[in-house]
This record gives C-alpha cells, sequence and structure tokens, in this order.
C-alpha cells in the first residue's frame, strides 16, 4: 500500500506542478505572484486559485482507510507565501470547509482543521518568501512540520482513535516526504516567474 500512496502523491504533484506552469503562462497570475497588484481583485483571485487547487488535491488524493491521502498542503502553504494572511486564510478556509463538509469521513473535522493551520503557518512565513529569505531547505521544513502537525490534529480529534492511529501510522511518512518535496517543485515553478 505505501508504495501505491508514494507513486499516487508523485502523480498528484506532477499534475500541480502542470497547473502551476499553465497558471504562470496568464498575465494576470504572473503579476499577483510578482506582487505587482495587492488590490481586493488581485487578492480575491489568489484566494480562489489556491483554494480551488486545495479542491482539486483533495480529488486526486487515493481514499485509503476511510481517509484520503492528499497534496492539500501544497496550494494552501502556498497561498499563505505568496499571498499573506489575507490569501493563505481565505484559500484555506476554502479548502477547510471542502474537507469537513462536503467531503466529510471520520477525518473530515481534523483535515478540515490541520488546512486552517497549513494556511495560517504558510501566511507566518510570508514575509521571509517575499524578502527571499526562505530557502529550498527552509520549505521543506516547514512543509515537513506542517504535515506533522496534521498527523497530531489527526490523533487528537478524529475517532475512533484506534483508527486514526492505524491511519497516521499508514500516512504519515508518505504525507510528509512527498508533501515536502512536492512543495519544493510547486515553489520553484512559481519561483521561475
Amino acid at each position: 500500500m505505501s508504495d501505491t500512496i508514494f507513486f499516487n502523491m508523485l502523480l498528484n504533484i506532477g499534475l500541480l506542478v502542470l497547473i502551476a506552469m499553465l497558471f504562470t503562462k496568464l498575465p494576470v497570475v504572473r503579476r499577483l505572484i510578482l506582487g505587482e497588484s495587492s488590490s481586493a481583485y488581485s487578492k480575491a483571485a489568489l484566494i480562489l486559485i489556491f483554494g480551488g487547487m486545495s479542491i482539486i488535491s483533495t480529488y486526486t488524493g487515493i481514499q485509503t482507510q476511510g481517509a484520503i491521502v492528499n497534496t492539500r498542503v501544497i496550494g494552501v502553504l502556498t497561498a499563505g507565501l505568496f499571498g499573506g494572511p489575507f490569501v493563505g486564510l481565505g484559500a484555506a478556509l476554502i479548502g477547510s470547509l471542502h474537507r469537513c463538509f462536503i467531503v466529510g469521513g471520520f477525518t473530515g473535522l481534523a483535515c478540515g482543521v490541520s488546512t486552517l493551520m497549513e494556511g495560517a503557518i504558510g501566511s507566518v512565513f510570508s514575509t521571509k518568501m517575499k524578502s527571499g529569505k526562505l530557502s529550498g531547505q527552509g520549505i521543506f521544513l516547514i512543509t515537513a512540520l506542517t504535515e506533522a502537525g496534521q498527523m497530531a490534529i489527526i490523533l487528537l480529534i478524529a475517532r475512533p482513535f484506534p483508527a486514526a492511529l492505524e491511519l497516521v501510522r499508514t500516512i504519515a511518512a508518505p504525507m510528509i516526504v512527498m508533501n515536502s518535496f512536492g512543495m519544493l517543485m510547486f515553489i520553484g515553478t512559481f519561483r521561475a516567474v
């Protein structure tokens, strides 16, 4: 099962990088990412773009043990890093509400809460990102710690606890490792702008 999870996550990361490459070709997105436009319209557009990526990542995830192994953190964390608190929390709210109330499941609430946490963490590091002081190692570490936080939230909130514990044992390593590498690739695509 672990090999299947790793392979599926690799495909999902490839899809997100492809989407990022296509988005960076659009002049409006380029201006938004480069910070040349800071209007409410621009921020709302970024919220919708990254919130949409969060939803796509949920649907392209792999079902396992009543949960979804996914790359949702990549879109939400990136929203916070590039867009700041308003964009990060806005995109996280979209992804969180979708995961919690539309997709649901025994980890629905836990994953909804962790998605909000991911947007907040990205927002905290936004100024470092915009000033160019956030290295690839820093991005990898932030993503890994954020994903570890998601595993802790699953254990704290999801019930029954034995099912949550077994789920975390199965998905923790693939999600932490693959999402951290995926984040580097995804951010690299936007940084190429």
